[in-house]
């Protein structure tokens, strides 16, 4: 079965954010992101821990529940490079962890190693209503990103599922997996920070657009990307090019080091 899913993801390295530094951009960043959509005013926290929903209406001390989400080994002890876990999501009525309505906000941050930041709507094995994803959406949930977390740069891609249903019933994390594109493929729009800008003359078919601190936000379509559209996946292929030379590797892995000031 062929599903079309969208997501915004960036990875960097040596972040050295406190909890309360975490907690404070988690809370600016759900705030933020609520003018693209009803689904993003009604937030769910999720505790890794306990795998549980918390509302965020509930949540007395942020800083207090980012130092619980961090990654311990079975005795309780935190492994050496460890960052913490925030996630959230949301929905227009009732929030739930699955549904092609979904909104889900994953940050790990705080690490020397490894941080990650992700944007999508829907789920594996529910993927979005295309009506629902828009460019102002997923453009507006990219610049929310980039400017709260020192990422140096960050993405918005369709990525493609092809599988036999079957397949991807009974196996959904394997199947996700095995389908993931190359690297950057299905890249819709990027920013890429001052340094990883610099010198770059991207081609005429791609827009342009510069961000306050420097960098660059480049887009192959100004609607939403359609892999199976010759147009946007010839400049969709621009744009991924950009993004091999000037990130290199894969998406999730942190060969970037965290930005150093404004987006």
């Amino acid at each position: 079965m062929k599903d079309i899913y969208y997501s915004v993801v960036s990875s960097w390295r040596n972040d050295h954010g406190t909890p309360a530094l975490i907690g404070a951009r988690f809370l600016d960043t759900l705030d933020q992101l609520k003018p693209l959509g009803p689904a993003m005013n009604n937030w769910v926290l999720l505790d890794t821990v306990n795998s549980a929903g918390v509302p965020l209406v509930a949540i007395e001390d942020i800083t207090a529940f980012v130092e619980h989400n961090i990654d311990r080994d079975e005795s309780g002890e935190t492994y050496p490079n460890s960052g913490y876990f925030v996630r959230a999501y949301g929905g227009e009525v009732t929030p739930t962890r699955t549904g092609k309505d979904i909104v889900k906000v994953s940050v790990d941050a705080g690490s020397p190693s490894s941080n990650t930041l992700r944007f999508e709507i829907g789920n594996i094995g529910d993927p979005p209503d295309l009506p629902a994803i828009s460019y102002p959406v997923f453009r507006g949930a990219l610049e929310v990103l980039a400017r709260n977390w020192p990422c140096p740069w960050a993405y918005a891609r369709a990525f493609v599922i092809d599988l036999p249903p079957l397949v991807e019933a009974t196996f959904p994390l394997v199947a996700r997996e095995r389908a993931l594109p190359p690297p950057f493929e299905g890249a819709w729009i990027a920013y890429l920070s001052a340094p990883l800008a610099k010198g770059l003359r991207p081609p005429a078919d791609l827009v342009r657009q510069t961000t306050p601190g420097g960098g660059l936000i480049l887009s192959a379509a100004l609607e939403r990307l359609d892999p199976d559209d010759p147009d946007h996946a010839r400049r969709s292929e621009l744009l991924r090019a950009i993004l091999q030379d000037r990130v290199g590797g894969w998406p999730s892995d942190p060969s970037q080091p965290a930005r150093d000031g404004a987006y």
